[in-house]
């Protein structure tokens, strides 16, 4: 911990004053991960992630204002993904000494726990959550066969659902919907938790090649499917019926599961999607607009391969996501930021070439996150923020005493709400400043209660979201 808290200071102490750029900031680097970061999980307003380095697990957690503690755990290896019930983190731990999986929890407080601790029960992954409960993939080494598992996070009670090994399940609704794996037995299967019965599932299909996650939207559930040598395409599931909506690539059967996997975005009630050519050439970004029942076509440019399988997010209203620039002498992945409004596409400066590959790209309120695989075994933690073009607030003097003055201006009527943190990160004042009129205002902000020492100032507008972030020192 006195490490954490060296290097936050030091990374405080260049943060004075400082209006956002167009470079993402660095947070941190492991230079022996050998796997790409594992988001975690969002809990009160603030982000984790876990970065394998050497024989140790690192839970990095993040908030507005940067990096606000880092703990390390031995012999840990999380095997994504990570499921949030409550405030607590559920995973799949793999033990590199036996190479076994087991189920663990961490709540951010204690050290992680291994809660299905029998020798012969092998967990391998994760199908599903819904309310408390998580559905488990189970194999049992003296059996020798798996089956699926409803653990109970509230009782810790464990129920077994089937007797056969289970290729897919998701959540839709009140049900389970689970794919079984075995020949004589190979189809969809309907599961009550409340009721604890089963039936038959009736519109999905048990062959084609499933090329992304189930995501629930609206009590539906969505998701891309490449049947026999069709072109890949999203699929709708209302719990009875399949129903097609749009093609997502040009060919079939070139898209294996192995290499490819869709990443869905969703964003007032569209679903943005990729459109990926079987030369390789370019990709054109589509969306799906699921009132009219229509699909469109938002970008096509020749420069760039959208890579949103890698990773994407809806950010300030815009599609953030990681691709591919043609520009000449231009090597590696990048940010770019697509205007859905203005239909302008603009790659982010980031000062140098991210190598290998996007691990995920999330939202913060108005800050970016993105997890970054780089080659030679380094993985690497960033920040973005969009540059502030409308105002040039300050908080002076600094240091300060008993009082400061907080001075914003804003082109259009919009409240302002002041949020202060300490050293470690924790939120210390919260303070609704009021609603101004276009135009400069000065705003006291008193100091008295807080004790010695350096804060995190960030101001948020209602209309243009965070405005500044600025180091404060009270003497």
């Amino acid at each position: 911990m006195r490490i954490v808290l060296i290097i936050l200071l030091v990374w405080l102490s260049y943060s004075s004053n400082a209006q956002f750029t167009e470079v993402p900031e660095r947070l941190v680097t492991c230079d022996t991960c050998a796997y790409d970061p594992v988001f975690m999980g969002r809990i009160n307003n603030e982000l984790t992630y876990a970065v394998t380095s050497g024989k140790k697990q690192k839970f990095i957690t993040c908030n507005e204002a940067g990096i606000i503690r880092s703990d390390s755990f031995a012999g840990l290896h999380i095997m994504g993904p990570v499921y949030t019930i409550g405030t607590t983190f559920y995973y799949i731990n793999r033990n590199d000494s036996d190479l076994t999986y087991r189920l663990y929890k961490w709540n951010k407080t204690d050290i992680p726990q291994n809660i299905l601790a029998p020798a012969n029960c092998i967990v391998p992954r994760i199908f599903t959550t819904r309310a408390e409960k998580l559905y488990l993939d189970i194999y049992d080494t003296v059996l020798r066969t798996n089956a699926m598992y409803e653990y109970d996070a509230h009782s810790e009670q464990l129920k077994k659902i089937t007797d056969t090994a289970v290729y897919l399940a998701f959540a839709v609704g009140q049900h389970i919907y689970y794919m079984q794996a075995d020949a004589q037995n190979g189809k969809w299967w309907r599961y009550q938790p409340q009721q604890q019965s089963k039936e038959p599932a009736t519109g999905l299909w048990t062959e084609g090649e499933y090329l992304s996650d189930f995501y629930n939207f609206n009590n539906k559930s969505y998701f891309i499917l490449q049947k026999d040598a069709l072109p890949p395409a999203l699929y709708e599931y209302d719990g009875k019926t399949v129903v097609k909506l749009a093609n997502v690539a040009d060919k079939g059967i070139y898209l294996p599961s192995y290499s490819y996997s869709f990443a869905l975005t969703f964003y007032q009630n569209r679903i943005y999607f990729p459109y990926y050519f079987a030369t390789g050439e370019k990709n054109k970004l589509y969306y799906y607009d699921l009132e009219t029942k229509t699909s469109a076509q938002l970008l096509d440019h020749a420069k760039w391969k959208i890579l949103m399988s890698e990773g994407s997010c809806i950010y300030r209203g815009k599609i953030a996501f990681s691709g591919i620039s043609g520009e000449p002498g231009s090597v590696g992945r990048n940010l770019f930021i697509y205007n859905t409004a203005t239909d302008e596409l603009r790659k982010v400066e980031n000062g140098h070439k991210y190598l290998n590959s996007f691990g995920s790209l999330k939202t913060l309120r108005n800050t970016l996150y993105l997890s970054i695989f780089i080659a030679e075994y380094r993985t690497q933690l960033y920040r973005y923020e969009e540059e502030w073009k409308y105002d040039n607030p300050t908080i002076y003097p600094n240091p300060a005493t008993t009082e400061a003055y907080v001075k914003l201006g804003t082109d259009t009527t919009q409240a302002f709400i002041l949020t202060m943190y300490d050293a470690m990160g924790r939120e210390i004042m919260w303070r609704n400043l009021g609603t101004f009129k276009k135009g400069e205002h000065t705003v006291t902000l008193p100091l008295q209660q807080l004790a010695t020492g350096i804060y995190i100032c960030t101001l948020r507008g209602s209309n243009r979201g965070i405005v500044l972030r600025q180091k404060l020192v009270k003497l």
